[in-house]
């Protein structure tokens, strides 16, 4: 079926076939079909892509895991694809073509706790150059700036003898507050009153709920042994009410 372009999407426009064609139809009315569209820009992007993994997990141009030496010299890009070119083994182009060090690991590591004591040395000697130019500073300073340290010193010791004197005048104002509170009755006659009265209060309601019980106690025994001995159980509960009316009086 032929296209007649693609939409904004990368649709690509379907012309009817020639049997709708003689519809006339609209331009709006064409079909839609989904189609993907070679771009080499991402096809490019794919294949960088590719080597990047490669390169950062050791594989060599096919896919081959490569063990590459601890010390090994610099791998030049450009001589590998001119040996890969020429058809030549890149670990044998690498080996032929590549310097070898004039050292080895352990002269190496003299060298560098060399210079890591050439630097330590260096510091502690800025360190002692700074320290003696402080100590310089401070000889050499002006009569003015003492008497400006000895000034500000003055004011301190102003200062605390003034937070001393406010110290004093609150303990003062604290010591006024004690006497003037010891010197008054911790309670007046009526309070004392109160509270004895409350306390009878509560020893009668005790002794009245107590009679209380007993009377019940003593009012069912006696409902079910005579029933002509319930007075005595009414009796007894009177009393109670004896004792529960000066309780409630003297609350």
């Amino acid at each position: 079926m032929p296209t007649s372009g693609c939409g904004r999407f990368g649709d690509i426009w379907l012309e009817p076939n020639r049997a709708c064609r003689k519809r006339h139809l609209a331009a709006s009315e064409r079909q839609a079909g989904t189609s993907v569209v070679s771009c080499p820009t991402d096809l490019g992007w794919d294949t960088l892509a590719d080597r990047l993994f490669k390169i950062r997990h050791c594989q060599d141009i096919e896919g081959r895991l490569r063990q590459l030496p601890l010390f090994d010299p610099p791998i030049d890009p450009g001589l590998l694809v001119r040996a890969r070119a020429a058809g030549i083994d890149l670990r044998s182009a690498l080996r032929t073509t590549s310097e070898r060090p004039h050292y080895r690991y352990v002269v190496m590591q003299q060298k560098a706790l060399e210079f890591c004591g050439e630097v330590r040395a260096l510091g502690a000697a800025l360190l002692a150059a700074f320290e003696k130019r402080d100590a310089a500073g401070v000889d050499a300073a002006p009569p003015r700036a003492s008497g400006r340290a000895r000034h500000e010193a003055y004011r301190q010791v102003e200062e605390a003898n003034e937070s001393l004197e406010a110290l004093r005048k609150s303990r003062q104002t604290v010591e006024k507050r004690l006497e003037f509170y010891a010197s008054r009755e911790f309670m007046n006659a009526g309070e004392v009153t109160t509270i004895a009265h409350q306390k009878t209060a509560h020893d009668y309601e005790f002794a009245s709920q107590t009679l209380a019980l007993y009377a019940s106690i003593l009012h069912l025994i006696l409902s079910h042994a005579d029933p002509g001995a319930s007075g005595l159980a009414e009796t007894t509960r009177d009393a109670c009410g004896c004792w529960i009316s000066p309780a409630v009086d003297r609350r």
